[in-house]
């Protein structure tokens, strides 16, 4: 199990490793000098888009900042910062978290779990990154086992240099004509993929021409439904009107019969 832990030592004693000031590490990295030393007297935990402006603004990899199983890089002054030649920008990549969790087979809900907030602000949280309090972040991917340099693009990492080499040397290595071939290779792959966008986009028109048809057709039923139902209500209406009155008539052979008995009794 890996643990990942901010490594803040490097940020407390990032002065002396680069010999500058605070005042002027605030300068580059375009932070309020009286903000970075809030962070530096721990009164603020510095947040992951902080924390990148800082390693882009000195050309520092951000693993530099990463401890991980109590193991940390604290790099020697000749070393501490990149060429400009070689450097690469860091960024972050939030959009990354929906496929890295679903392959870990991993769903918001344990990141909330994990983080101890709603899975609303968990997600909002990993997508937008920047505000990310590096402690919470290291702490999330510790518990959900997951690496932070899913979410961090840092190139300037060494795995990241070997690979780059490594796939160089392979490309050298490749037969000039079938180097053509496979470079040629994504351009018939993008052609393939217009093609199919072209396709669902027609079979998306076909769809919505026939989900327009049932929904006209669905109107006129209701009309037919609704002028049903006023007629069956008219007809209910009609024939409860008829048992009233046929109810209200008097009964004149009974008066008749009535009168003529009392009149025999009188006589």
């Amino acid at each position: 199990m890996v643990k990942w832990e901010f490594n803040l030592n490097l940020l407390l004693g990032l002065s002396g490793v680069l010999d500058i000031s605070f005042a002027e590490i605030a300068r580059r990295s375009g932070i309020k000098q009286q903000m970075l030393s809030r962070y530096i007297q721990q009164d603020f935990v510095v947040s992951v888009g902080t924390l990148i402006k800082i390693c882009n603004a000195l050309r520092m990899p951000f693993y530099y900042f990463v401890t991980e199983n109590g193991v940390s890089v604290i790099p020697e002054r000749e070393n501490a910062t990149v060429p400009r030649d070689d450097w690469h920008s860091i960024r972050w990549d939030g959009q990354a978290a929906e496929s890295v969790f679903y392959k870990n087979h991993i769903s918001w809900a344990d990141v909330s779990k994990a983080m101890g907030i709603k899975s609303q602000n968990a997600r909002k949280r990993f997508l937008e990154g920047t505000r990310f309090p590096v402690d919470e972040f290291f702490d999330t991917c510790s518990k959900l086992q997951v690496s932070p340099y899913n979410f961090i693009i840092d190139r300037n990492r060494p795995e990241e240099k070997r690979r780059r080499g490594a796939n160089r040397k392979e490309k050298q290595d490749v037969p000039q004509g079938f180097r053509e071939r496979m470079e040629s290779a994504p351009a018939d792959d993008i052609a393939t993929l217009r093609r199919e966008i072209e396709e669902l986009r027609a079979t998306i028109g076909t769809i919505q021409g026939q989900y327009n048809t049932l929904r006209q057709d669905f109107g006129v039923l209701r009309k037919e439904y609704n002028a049903l139902a006023y007629r069956v209500s008219v007809n209910i209406d009609t024939i409860n009107n008829s048992h009233l009155s046929i109810a209200a008539e008097p009964d004149t052979d009974f008066e008749k019969k009535s009168t003529r008995k009392n009149k025999q009794e009188a006589d």
